[in-house]
C-alpha cells in the first residue's frame, strides 16, 4: 500500500513539472503573440485596440518596458484624436505608462524622446511641463554623447529595476 501511494505522489509531481514546463513555454507564445498583435494594430492606427492589448499586457507583465512604452503611445494617439473630455481620460494613464517605462529603463533613447514630447505638447493641468522636457533633453543629449554600448537597432542597453539588461525597447517578459 506505501509503494503504492509513494508511485502515485511521483507520478502526479512529474505530470505536474510537465505540465508547468508546458505552460511556461506557451505563456512565452502568449506574451510575443500578443506583443505582435499590439504592435501590428497600432501599425495600422487600430489606437483603441493597441492600447487594450498592451494594457492586458502590462497587467501580466508590469515591468514590460516595451508594453508600457507602447501603451503610453497608443493612449496619447487616442487622446490626440479625441474630444478635449475623452483626451482628459487617456492623458493621465499615457503620461502614467510613459513615467514607468522611463524609471524602469531610463537610458532608452525612444522613451525618453517620448516622454520630451508628451512634456512639451501636453497641456500643464494635465502633466505637461516645458522644465521637465528641458531636463530630459538635457539627459538625452548625456546619453548620446557617453558613447554607451548600444544594441543593434541604436538603443543604449538599459537595465530594469530586476538589474536585467534590456536591449532595443526593453521586450521583458
Amino acid at each position: 500500500m506505501k509503494k503504492y501511494q509513494i508511485l502515485n505522489s511521483g507520478f502526479l509531481g512529474a505530470v505536474f513539472i510537465c505540465f508547468f514546463s508546458d505552460n511556461s513555454r506557451s505563456e512565452d507564445t502568449n506574451f510575443s503573440r500578443f506583443l505582435d498583435q499590439g504592435e501590428a494594430e497600432y501599425e495600422r492606427q487600430l489606437f483603441r485596440k493597441a492600447a487594450d492589448t498592451f494594457s492586458l499586457l502590462v497587467l501580466e507583465y508590469p515591468k514590460c518596458v516595451k508594453c508600457l512604452h507602447m501603451k503610453g503611445k497608443s493612449l496619447g494617439r487616442l487622446a490626440e484624436n479625441s474630444s478635449w473630455i475623452k483626451a482628459m481620460t487617456y492623458v493621465p494613464k499615457a503620461l502614467t505608462s510613459f513615467e514607468t517605462a522611463h524609471r524602469l529603463a531610463p537610458e532608452n533613447k525612444a522613451i525618453i524622446q517620448d516622454l520630451i514630447t508628451f512634456y512639451e505638447r501636453a497641456p500643464f493641468f494635465l502633466g505637461g511641463s516645458l522644465s521637465k522636457a528641458q531636463k530630459l533633453r538635457k539627459r538625452l543629449g548625456e546619453i548620446k554623447s557617453m558613447g554607451e554600448n548600444v544594441t543593434k537597432n541604436n538603443q543604449p542597453e538599459s537595465r530594469d529595476s530586476t538589474g536585467k539588461y534590456i536591449d532595443d525597447e526593453g521586450i521583458e517578459p
